[in-house]
């Protein structure tokens, strides 16, 4: 019994459709693990077309993607070309301070074994905030 090529056409893109759902239902909790994937996507495309070290995602805050090999020294330059001097790290979290004052702390996160997300945070000066809390 011969199979027609549209029945030989219809299985392979059967095959085929069924792998990728089957990839796709594997995979789904390490895709949606930061919520909608669109921006991490860009990001990704971003690092590795454009051969950029670190790009800012749009995503709400200040959240920057990173390759996870060489992610810390991408941020730590890129702070650095804005005034901002490391201070020191705890756990996940880095300390960075400018010549105004300002604080800057980052928090990593692996987004895969290939890529890190950084979330950066900025604050006044300790001392400023005090004085200010008691006006």
């Amino acid at each position: 019994m011969k199979i027609s090529n549209k029945k030989r056409i219809f299985i392979c893109l059967g095959t085929i459709v069924g792998a990728l759902t089957l990839i796709f239902l594997l995979y789904t909790p390490v895709i949606f693990q930061e919520g909608n994937p669109t921006p991490l996507v860009k990001g990704i495309a971003q690092l590795n077309f454009n051969r950029n070290d670190i790009v800012q995602l749009n995503m709400e805050g200040d959240v920057y993607l990173s390759k996870s090999k060489n992610g810390q020294e991408a941020l730590f330059a890129s702070l650095n070309s804005q005034g901002y001097k490391f201070l020191e790290q705890m756990g996940a979290g880095y300390f960075f301070k400018n010549d105004g004052g300002d604080r800057l702390i980052a928090t990593h996160r692996f987004y895969s074994r290939f890529y890190s997300i950084w979330n950066l945070t900025t604050t006044k000066d300790v001392k400023e905030s005090i004085a200010w809390l008691a006006l």
